[in-house]
């Protein structure tokens, strides 16, 4: 059994995701109701607009899915990364280091590569001069930890409590930022 901590969204992250589903799901609702009250006047075109309505709806639900929701330590096992969909699991054994970045510095100047930038959170992959490719799991930019890793590049996570979550990992250096 681990040690549990929460990811709390940052107001960011509640502005920019309550301006996407709002967009996400306020857009369907007129593409749907024009397909069905024209569908035969519009023929496949009717097909074309719920099948849009539909993509809408699948970005918001996969943003959902891969969205961090808290992680957990377990000092055998190390770090697991909770969301809605599958966790992901960070071996022990391959974590080297980790410091707090208490004024999110790793994301300025950041490049999103393949990531979410705020819709339920910054997570994916990121790239930055000086860093490198990163991996984020985040609700928010700032207070976050670092987590070096033998391979793969670093790992920003944003725990409701920082300086707990490095005192159990067993690198408890204050750090901040890179």
């Amino acid at each position: 059994m681990g040690t549990r901590f929460g990811a709390p969204p940052g107001p960011e992250v509640r502005v920019i995701t309550m301006l996407s589903v709002a967009i996400l799901l306020v857009v369907p609702v007129p593409l749907v109701v024009t397909a069905v009250g024209r569908a035969q006047q519009l023929g496949i075109g009717a097909a074309v607009l719920i099948a849009l309505a539909g993509l809408d709806l699948a970005i918001l639900g996969v943003a959902y899915l891969l969205a961090p929701t808290g992680y957990v330590i377990t000092p055998s096992r190390g770090i697991t990364i909770l969301r809605h969909g599958p966790n992901i699991a960070i071996p022990a054994e391959t974590i080297t280091g980790a410091e707090c970045d208490r004024d999110g510095a790793i994301f300025r100047g950041a490049v999103r590569v393949s990531a979410s930038g705020g819709a339920f959170g910054f997570y994916g992959l990121f790239d930055k001069a000086g860093v490198g490719l990163f991996r984020a799991y985040a609700t928010r930019r700032s207070p976050a930890v670092i987590i070096r890793r033998t391979s793969g590049g670093p790992l920003v996570l944003t725990p409701d409590d920082p300086g707990r979550f490095l005192a159990l990992l067993g690198h408890p250096r204050p750090g901040s930022g890179p």
